[in-house]
């Protein structure tokens, strides 16, 4: 009943919400940035989304968890550009009384595969758009924010732009992929097992999962378990159905599908070299993303609230959101129970 309620409430005022958007230079700038300005025909480009949140304020991972609005993006450009979706670093744990958000303090970059058509003739001005939506927050308060971001490209021969060594460094802070692990459940409480060949530090690991309510990132405890790390929780994960999301250490990142077992912890745990089997053609010491060839082209890949006293409608839209989010963490937190 209680989810029934934020959800009508925050249907009710999302005209004003989106209304009520406020500056993002205020607040958290956002720019658009690419690796080249000139990208080749039949190429893939990364771009990218650069936040910069002002100091005290953050912004939000894929799952916002408790709180938050997860950054969405329109994109739009000409002659079949295509995108795939945003790629995200690993998010951190943030936690408020008893709120637990998954965010990104600090600069970051959101990543984004653009693919060029074989048929873009060379020397084709490819203006791109991006219409993002996104939230930045501090511990009392959070602002909906909004922006048309716009970067004028030339289809050519995919040199080497300004931004290069910086999305460069951002690909290499993505998850890098892994396979293997499992989980295993009684009622709402799970139990991870990692592949054994992961090599994080047990005092500082967490799992983040990106379904919502799937895990409990802030209820993990992390043990030892004949090689491989175990962390047990609270979830809600659907019966049946895989936990996908990363687990990082604050140094290294990795992106895992978890699938249930139905045999002990124990035995589980007691083939840890069975826990982890490379992708095909991934090599684990390298991140996801391979770097470009030496010829300069641009070809790097990755695989892988509520108030601006500016505006009317912000006291008004972020009550109700607070309103919202408080009444669809009370929710949270009794199905957890």
């Amino acid at each position: 009943m209680l989810r029934r309620l934020a959800l009508f409430v925050l249907v009710l005022l999302a005209p004003a919400i989106a209304s009520a958007a406020a500056d993002p230079a205020r607040y958290m700038p956002a720019e658009l940035i690419a690796e080249t300005l000139e990208p080749a025909p039949g190429s893939t480009v990364l771009v990218g989304i650069r936040m910069t949140p002002r100091a005290g304020w953050h912004g939000y991972w894929s799952n916002p968890g408790d709180s938050g609005i997860a950054t969405t993006v329109r994109w739009s450009a000409p002659g079949g550009v295509s995108f795939g979706p945003l790629l995200h670093p690993a998010p951190s744990l943030l936690s408020e009384e008893g709120i637990d958000s998954y965010v990104h303090e600090g600069d970051h970059i959101l990543l984004a595969r653009m693919s060029m058509p074989e048929s873009l003739p060379e020397g084709t001005a490819i203006p791109l758009v991006a219409d993002l939506s996104w939230a930045a927050c501090t511990a009392t308060q959070c602002v909906p924010l909004r922006a048309r971001l716009r970067l004028d490209l030339t289809a050519g021969q995919g040199a080497k732009g300004a931004e290069w060594a910086s999305l460069d460094r951002a690909a290499d802070k993505l998850p890098r992929a892994a396979s293997g692990g499992s989980f295993v459940r009684d009622g709402n409480s799970i139990r991870l097992l990692l592949p054994g060949s992961l090599r994080l530090r047990a005092q500082t690991t967490r799992f983040f999962a990106e379904q919502p309510g799937a895990f409990d990132t802030a209820s993990g405890q992390v043990e030892q378990s004949n090689g491989a790390l175990v962390i047990s929780g609270l979830g809600t994960a659907a019966a049946g159905q895989p936990i996908s999301g990363v687990v990082t250490d604050g140094r290294a990142a990795y992106r895992l599908t978890l699938r249930e077992s139905k045999e002990p912890l124990q035995a589980a745990a007691a083939r840890p070299r069975d826990a982890h089997k490379p992708m095909p053609g991934h090599d684990e010491r390298e991140p996801e993303v391979k770097p470009p060839p030496t010829t300069g082209t641009a070809s790097r890949v990755p695989e892988s609230a509520h108030q601006d006293r500016r505006s009317p409608w912000l006291p008004l839209a972020g009550s109700a959101a607070l309103m919202a989010i408080a009444l669809t963490i009370v929710g949270r937190r009794r199905s957890r129970g």
